[in-house]
This record gives structure tokens, C-alpha cells and sequence, in this order.
């Protein structure tokens, strides 16, 4: 809803833009170059003549309030009716206050060319949005849950947008239809074996909310479980008790499950060059303290400078997290649960010469120099600055059985802070509700996502005094 609202915004204030423009062009027209001089001493009164026609014709007309998924044939319409009503609202503000100075060419012009550029306008943010909705469906798998007669608008729609390269992969209910250019797949109770077996990425729910609400919050608990979305095609929305947000497929309203601002194209490119800019700048103002860090790892004990770990990241796809290496790689037959609460022997100490031995170690890991190598992570596209800490592969299938939800924090890329760290949620998740806090967290930053957010928490994680231990 949300975009909807700024896109037109966007129109708008482009169409006051392109109105001088179109006014100059009509004088340019006529006159094969550039204004008279008696035309110049007037052309302010023309143009504010063209802001008053402009706002009254796009009002009378609910230009502003077509569907931004309309056919380019109602598009064309729409936008010709405005400009003959603009056309007719300045010729007559120029009868009115008598200005001769003005010919109905120029008029003609002005309106013809305004046409022209709010045309060109429209086709451009379309395509955008388009563009932009075609890289959030594409190659997306979808069941649908609903009645038939749903099922085939859906299938309409998706049809009309091939482009997506999105496959209905067929649809659930407690009642069979006869249409088999959808499959029927089942009652209500298989969503979960077919999420699994389908490898679906999104449902779309159809079913009327006055009478299947406990159903459909077990739907979107089992879906939030397995970490896929869900949007909603209401009937009635007094009886259920899930966070909506206004949304479209296609032409179809929806509502979604779990807003996520960074489901935005234009989001992710802010986020993604914020991104970029700081971590290469980290990484060249850093490099001094790196350099002589690798180099005692190196003479601690001959190993590898850095720790690479498998973690899950967005998509729940995993990625090599890089760290420095704060463990010893010598077997020393020690089993760490036997020593005292948070001392562990194999970490890292440096001893050089008559100078006194240095728990190299546990220095790393207190500072957090050990995750400045994540910086390339970020450069990769890995993760990013902030987001949700990624946790080890074979710890999240285990958070994902403790706590509803935990899988939706992979709607976004992971990060090296996150605003459940700057919270308190830092170290050993040994509780549940430390895991549950952090989680809490995580899908609040998640659907509150902004750049001023993400500031916040590197200022906060940077200049915080609350007590960092080391994350999973």
C-alpha cells in the first residue's frame, strides 16, 4: 500500500515538472525557436494557468486513482480525457482574464505536449513497477489454499504476467472442483507435506476468514514455521488475529503476511550501496590492524589465519562465514566442558621470546576482531552490515522447532550486528527465552527496516557499553 501511495506521489510531482517543459516546447513549436518578446512578458501567467487546469482536470477526472495494473488501451484514455479537459480549462482561464497574447496554437500545444510527457511518464513507472514484480514472483512456486473459483483468478493473473515466470503448482481445499487446468492436491490438512515436497516458496490464501480463521492461523503458523510467504485474498478480515499489510498480485488486492520493506527493489539497492560503501571503506581503514593480527595467528601456531563455517543465510540458502582464528588447530586431548565457566584452553595464546605469554585468543574474540573478515562477506553479497546474526546450519534446524516464526529472519540477508545484539541478545542462546528475545528482535527489524534504522545500530554497536559476549 505503502508503494502504491509513493508511486503516485511520483506521478504527480513529475507531471508539475514536465508542464513548463511542455509549455516551453509549445512555444518552441510555434514560433520554430524561442519566444517573442511579447510572449515572454506573459508566459508566467500561461503556466500558472496550466498548474490551476492541470490540478482541477486530473481531480475532476480521478486521474490519480486508476490502477497502476490497467490495460495501456485504458491508460491512453484516461490520460487523453485529462489533457482535452485541460486543454478546455486553460483556453477558458485565458478568455477569462482576457490574455490575447495566447493562441489557441500554443494552447493546443501545450495540452498536446503535456499528453505526450504524462504518457511517457506513466508507461516509464509502470514498467518499473513491473520490472520490479517480476523480480519478486519470478520462478516463484505457489499453492494455492481455497476454493476453485479463486484459484482460477489467480491463475488468470498469473497467466496475463508470464513474465514472472511464476508456476501455480496447483491448489488445496476441503471440497474438490472440475477445473483441470489447476491440480487439486489435497485437503487443508496437507500443507505442510506439500510445502516440503513441492518445494513451494509462497502461498496465497482464499479461503473466507469469518468461518476458517482458526485454520488460517494454523496455515500461516505452519508457513512462517518452514520460513515461505504468505499473502492473503480477503473475504473478512474481523475473525483473524494476523499482522496484514495491504499488498497487490498483479491487479489482485491482497493482503501479506509479514510486511518486509526490503522486498522493494529500490529498498535493496539503497541497503546494498550503504552496504558496499561502508564495508570497502572498513576494509581500507582497517587493514593496518588486520595485517598485524594475521600475522600473529600465523606465529601463534602455524595454522590457518581464518575459521570458515557453514551459516544460513537469506533464503535459507548457506554461505561460508569468514572469521580469524581464535582456536587453537592442535588436538591438546582437553575436553572443554570439564574446564571452569568461560575458560576454554584451545584458545590462542602467543608467546614470543622472553616476552610474556598472550591469550591471543581470548583478545580476539573480547574485541570482536575476529569478525572483521566478514566485511568480505558483506563485499560478496553474504550478508550485510545489519540484519539478523547468522547461526550455524545444524543450529537452525534446531532454533526452528524451538520458536514460531525463527525461520522468517531469512527473509533478509544476515548481518554482523543486528538489533537483537544492540538489545542485550548477544552470546549463548542456551534458553529459550533468550532464543525467543532474539528472535523477537530479529523480525522486528525485518518488517521495521530502514536505512536510519541501520545507522542507529552501528552507532549503537560501536559506541554501546552493554556487555558483549561472543554470538553462536
Amino acid at each position: 500500500y505503502n508503494q502504491v501511495v509513493f508511486y503516485k506521489l511520483l506521478y504527480r510531482t513529475i507531471n508539475f515538472i514536465t508542464l513548463p517543459l511542455a509549455l516551453y516546447a509549445a512555444t518552441f513549436t510555434r514560433f520554430l525557436g524561442p519566444t517573442s518578446s511579447v510572449l515572454d512578458s506573459r508566459i508566467e501567467f500561461l503556466l500558472l494557468y496550466g498548474f490551476i487546469a492541470w490540478i482541477s482536470a486530473t481531480s475532476l477526472m480521478r486521474y490519480y486513482e486508476q490502477s497502476w495494473h490497467s490495460r495501456s488501451s485504458k491508460t491512453l484514455y484516461r490520460t487523453s480525457m485529462v489533457a482535452i479537459v485541460f486543454y478546455s480549462f486553460v483556453g477558458v482561464f485565458s478568455f477569462i482574464f482576457k490574455e490575447a497574447a495566447f493562441s489557441r496554437i500554443i494552447i493546443t500545444l501545450f495540452a498536446v505536449y503535456q499528453w505526450l510527457f504524462a504518457l511517457i511518464t506513466h508507461n516509464i513507472i509502470r514498467s518499473y513497477i513491473t520490472h520490479q514484480n517480476s523480480l519478486i514472483h519470478r520462478k516463484r512456486s505457489i499453492l494455492l489454499v481455497g476454493e476453485e473459483d479463486s484459484a482460477t483468478r489467480i491463475l488468470s493473473e498469473v497467466e496475463n504476467h508470464d513474465n514472472w515466470g511464476t508456476v501455480i503448482i496447483g491448489y488445496i481445499s476441503d471440497t474438490k472442483g472440475s477445473n483441470r487446468k489447476i491440480p487439486y492436491l489435497g485437503d487443508l490438512g496437507k500443507v505442510r507435506l506439500l510445502i516440503t515436497d513441492w518445494s513451494v516458496q509462497e502461498l496465497i490464501v482464499t479461503l473466507p476468514l469469518d468461518t476458517h480463521a482458526t485454520e488460517i492461523e494454523k496455515i500461516v503458523r505452519i508457513a512462517e514455521d518452514e520460513g515461505i510467504r504468505v499473502q492473503i485474498i480477503p473475504r473478512n478480515l474481523n475473525e483473524v488475529d494476523i499482522p496484514l499489510k495491504i499488498a497487490y498480485f498483479g491487479s489482485l488486492l491482497t493482503y501479506r503476511v509479514r510486511h518486509v520493506p526490503l522486498d522493494d527493489l529500490f529498498h535493496r539497492f539503497l541497503k546494498r550501496t550503504f552496504d558496499l560503501v561502508l564495508a570497502t571503506f572498513g576494509v581500507i581503514v582497517l587493514a593496518p590492524l588486520l595485517i598485524p593480527v594475521i600475522v600473529a595467528i600465523k606465529l601463534a601456531d602455524g595454522g590457518p589465519i581464518l575459521f570458515v563455517q557453514k551459516r544460513t543465510g537469506r533464503k535459507q540458502d548457506d554461505f561460508n562465514c569468514y572469521k580469524l582464528r581464535s582456536m587453537t588447530t592442535k588436538d591438546l586431548g582437553i575436553d572443554p566442558t570439564t574446564q571452569p565457566d568461560g575458560y576454554d584452553p584451545r584458545l590462542l595464546t602467543l608467546k614470543i621470546g622472553f616476552l610474556p605469554q598472550f591469550p591471543l585468543g581470548v583478545f580476539l574474540r573480547k574485541s570482536n576482531i575476529d569478525e572483521l573478515p566478514q566485511l568480505f562477506n558483506v563485499i560478496r553479497g553474504d550478508m550485510s552490515l545489519v540484519g539478523p546474526r547468522p547461526h550455524m546450519t545444524e543450529h537452525t534446524e534446531q532454533f526452528r522447532e524451538r520458536v514460531d516464526s525463527y525461520m522468517l529472519r531469512h527473509f533478509v540477508r544476515p548481518g554482523i550486528t543486528g538489533l537483537a545484539q544492540v538489545n542485550g541478545y548477544r552470546g549463548k542462546t542456551d534458553t529459550k527465552e533468550k532464543l525467543e528475545g532474539r528472535v523477537h528482535y530479529d523480525l522486528k527489524y525485518v518488517e521495521n527496516w530502514t536505512i536510519a534504522l541501520d545507522i542507529q545500530i552501528l552507532f549503537e554497536t560501536v559506541f554501546s557499553n552493554k556487555a558483549k559476549e561472543k554470538d553462536l
